[in-house]
């Protein structure tokens, strides 16, 4: 039997479904994370190897685990982790194994957006223009490059945080000057256009497969995550990702961002992470050659090559998360919203997760926790019985 290992340090709720994804593709799961873990509260994998928080020791245990048991595939599932490991490890054996970009060349995507920017332009694969910049130390002018509207985010960050948009100079002074002092940014040519999220799986540089979508959702703002998004056939973009595979030599789950332009119909590659998403487990409703059949036929003698990825019945199909979107509902007021898992709109019930119930059991105590709790204090407030 194949086997893998999933790690996880930071307790991300995006890996909870990824032992179901293994599992039902024959492999045998090992987790390796802290004690009640999101990767944890679920009924898949086979052996849960608890971790330590402090980052020395976590690393230090996840090089004698992944040294002593020759896993089939190792992913890390969290980009704070991945971070972590390129930044701390100095075995090249170790972090061949580890990192899900094999080329060496390419590792500063992982853990920089400049770098990210720099080497994708390196290789003529068309990316937004681009100033790296610390207030304090830059100049406005070195700017001038750049056309308005620009979007500033921190060299490392990830999840969308602290983006901002700028249409002239006077309002980028003043987002900057909000930031803190030295902060590493990239300034970036903002390009309008449409919005297309990509989840795809890569084997050692080989695109197996991959599935488009836009987005009717964010947790917040357009920069936050996504929490319903319809997915269609999209066939333009199969040369495209199998060069950015091959050139980073990706290997695992990556979740890949591009901007149509609608005047040059040019796709602006924006964002990889190259770590798996909630989305993955998702895809065997879409088609029947989902993640689960790449990874099930992988290894086999007469493996299939790149597998078209038209959906069934050829048409758009709505996909939502219930976790995420049933609590962006509420803290958004959205009734519309939370009717759609109530009525089960466009037969949203299928994304119900009763198919485990650990981890069912799992969200439901997260999200009494996180809203129910929260709304019985404020109530509590309100009638006076909380000081």
């Amino acid at each position: 039997m194949k086997t893998v290992l999933l790690v996880s340090k930071f307790n991300w709720d995006a890996p909870a479904e990824i032992p179901y994804v293994f599992a039902k593709a024959g492999y045998a799961v090992d987790v390796f994370c802290p004690a009640d873990s999101w990767l944890s509260n679920n009924s898949f994998f086979k052996n849960h190897i608890t971790c330590s928080i402090d980052n020395h020791e976590f690393l230090t245990e996840l090089a004698a685990l992944v040294r002593r048991n020759k896993y089939d595939w190792i992913l890390l599932t969290e980009d704070p982790l991945i971070e972590l490991v390129k930044r701390e490890i100095k075995e090249e054996d170790l972090l061949e194994q580890l990192l899900p970009v094999k080329n060496n060349e390419a590792r500063d995507i992982l853990s920089s957006k400049i770098g990210f920017s720099s080497y994708f332009q390196s290789i003529g694969i068309d990316t937004p223009a681009y100033v790296g910049f610390q207030p304090g130390v830059n100049d406005f002018n070195e700017l001038d490059s750049l056309q308005f509207p620009v979007l500033n985010k921190y060299d490392l960050s990830w999840g969308g945080s602290d983006m901002a948009i700028s249409h002239d100079l006077k309002e980028l002074q003043n987002t900057v000057k909000n930031l803190p002092k030295n902060a590493k940014l990239i300034i970036q040519e903002f390009i309008e256009g449409d919005d297309i999220r990509v989840d795809a799986l890569f084997y050692n540089g080989r695109l197996l497969n991959y599935f488009a979508a836009k987005v009717l959702s964010h947790t917040k703002d357009q920069f936050s995550y996504t929490t319903r998004r319809s997915y269609f056939t999209y066939p333009e973009l199969t040369e495209l990702l199998t060069l950015i595979g091959q050139k980073i030599v990706a290997h695992g789950f990556a979740n890949i961002s591009f901007i149509r332009d609608r005047k040059t119909g040019i796709h602006y590659l924006i964002e990889i992470d190259v770590r798996p998403n909630t989305w993955i487990a998702y895809s065997n409703f879409l088609s029947k050659n989902n993640f689960v059949y790449c990874i099930e036929h992988l290894h086999e003698p007469e493996a299939p090559g790149f597998i078209k990825s038209t959906l069934k019945n050829n048409k758009a199909i709505e996909i939502a998360l219930f976790y995420k979107d049933i609590r962006r509902a509420i803290w958004a007021k959205d009734l519309k919203g939370i009717l759609r898992w109530i009525v089960g709109w466009k037969g949203y019930w299928r994304f119900l997760p009763f198919y485990d119930f650990k981890l069912t059991k799992k969200i439901m105590y997260e999200i009494w926790v996180e809203v129910g709790v929260f709304k019985l204090k404020k109530l509590k407030q309100k009638l006076g019985f909380i000081a």
